[in-house]
């Protein structure tokens, strides 16, 4: 689990959830531009824009540019994550929300991504999005704790499968 990281569009804002430990760690354009090889490490990118229709949004490599004008993926981020966004979930460890529930291992393993997209745009604070990493080794919920323009601070469980 990982609480409470800060994303910034543009710079803070590459996430890998295949590192040991934490659920996600948070890559820099500065760090990926000076290590290429954290490109493939990569399962989403956050980016904001200030249109109404877009807003805050988690991007995978395949996802149609109509949904991220403006948003430039690193050369070698291939990962194609599968993502549901939820805006009725509230895990207790993650929001510390006093009426919230729990999500355990079971939620994971009982997800189904068949309809899952490569996108999710327009998310909001106390907003959620379910994820499974293109190899299918992780799944993710992240729980959004809040937004300001070009910023999103999220937490996350990670379950390997």
């Amino acid at each position: 689990m990982t609480l409470e990281k800060k994303l910034t569009s543009g710079e803070a804002c590459y996430l890998s959830f295949r590192n040991e430990g934490e659920a996600f760690i948070v890559y820099s354009a500065e760090e990926v531009a000076a290590n290429s090889a954290l490109a493939s490490r990569i399962d989403l990118v956050y980016a904001y824009n200030s249109s109404a229709d877009l807003t805050h949004g988690f991007f995978a490599a395949d996802s149609p540019e109509a949904v991220r004008p403006g948003v430039v993926f690193p050369p070698g981020f291939s990962n194609q994550t599968r993502m549901i966004k939820v805006y009725s979930l509230r895990d207790r460890q993650l929001s510390n929300l006093n009426n919230s529930q729990h999500i355990d291992d079971l939620d994971f393993r009982q997800l189904d991504y068949s309809k899952a997209t490569s996108n999710a745009i327009k998310m909001v604070a106390e907003g959620g999005l379910w994820l499974e990493t293109a190899d299918g080794q992780y799944r993710a919920f992240i729980f959004i704790n809040a937004t300001a323009t070009d910023t999103v601070t999220i937490s996350a469980k990670r379950y390997k499968m």
